[in-house]
């Protein structure tokens, strides 16, 4: 896993084309990235969420936010009435 500004990266390693791909986890958006290199992969990554987030900034559409993994809920008291 790769992280960059509150996102994370997961991504693949092709032995046969020796190259990575992987995609941004846990948002709406589909965020792509590859690279031949760990170097090249992570770099990669940097400028997919930057231009994500200037697409976004440029055309007044809020940037869909990493999910926390976390869920809410409420409970309520269920107590029969007497």
């Amino acid at each position: 896993m790769i992280e960059y500004r509150g996102y994370t990266g997961v991504f693949e390693y092709d032995e046969e084309y020796e190259f990575f791909s992987g995609h941004v986890v846990d948002t709406r958006d589909g965020i792509n990235f590859e690279g031949s290199s760990v170097d090249e992969l992570k770099e990669s990554m940097r400028r997919a969420v930057d231009d994500y987030l200037e697409f976004c900034d440029e055309t007044g559409r809020a940037p869909s936010k990493p999910f926390s993994g976390r869920m809410r809920s409420r409970t309520t008291n269920m107590e029969s009435p007497a």
